[in-house]
C-alpha cells in the first residue's frame, strides 16, 4: 500500500486537460461547461459502477474496516493531491464539474489501491479510467453503454 500511495506523488493530476490527445477516435470535451452533469446516464453509470465495485470488494473481504481505511486514506490524499490543479470548489455539489473531477480521480485511485491490496486485477472500466488519470486527464464520461450494459470508451478532458 505505501507504494501505491507514493506512486500518487507521480502521477500528472490533470495537467492535459483539454489539449488534443495521440490516441485517434477519442472523443475530448473543449471545457469544464461542455461536461453533460452527474444525472447523464453516461456519467451516473460510472460512479453507480464505482460505489458496486467498491462495495463488492469490502464485501468479500475478511477485513473490511482495513480496506475501508486504505480506501479512505488514497482518497484523502488524492484529493490533497488534485484539488488545487483544477477550480476545485470543497462547497460545490456534484454539478461542478472541476469537483466532480476531483472526487472521480480519488475514488479512481482509491479503487485501484484496493484492487491492488486484494491482489485481483482491476475491472477493466475503472482500469481504463485510471489509465487517463495517469496520462493527466479526465475521463468525464461514457462514450456509449452498449446492449449488455458495459461503457464503452470515454469522452476526456
Amino acid at each position: 500500500m505505501p507504494d501505491f500511495i507514493d506512486e500518487l506523488d507521480q502521477v500528472p493530476w490533470f495537467a492535459h486537460l483539454f489539449e488534443p490527445t495521440d490516441e485517434s477516435g477519442i472523443n475530448t470535451l473543449p471545457d469544464w461547461d461542455a461536461w453533460p452533469g452527474p444525472t447523464d446516464p453516461r456519467v451516473e453509470e460510472i460512479h453507480f459502477r464505482q460505489q458496486e465495485a467498491h462495495d463488492a470488494l469490502l464485501a468479500a473481504s475478511e477485513r473490511p474496516e482495513e480496506l475501508k481505511a486504505h480506501f479512505d486514506q488514497v482518497h484523502a490524499r488524492v484529493i490533497e493531491l488534485t484539488r488545487s490543479k483544477v477550480p476545485f470548489d470543497e462547497k460545490a455539489d456534484s454539478w461542478h464539474a472541476p469537483t466532480m473531477a476531483v472526487w472521480h480521480a480519488a475514488w479512481t485511485a482509491g479503487l485501484m489501491a484496493l484492487y491492488e491490496y486484494c491482489r485481483r486485477a482491476p475491472d477493466p472500466e475503472i482500469e481504463a479510467q485510471w489509465r487517463w488519470f495517469v496520462q493527466g486527464r479526465w475521463p468525464a464520461c461514457a462514450v456509449t453503454i452498449d446492449t449488455t450494459g458495459a461503457l464503452r470508451d470515454f469522452i476526456v478532458m
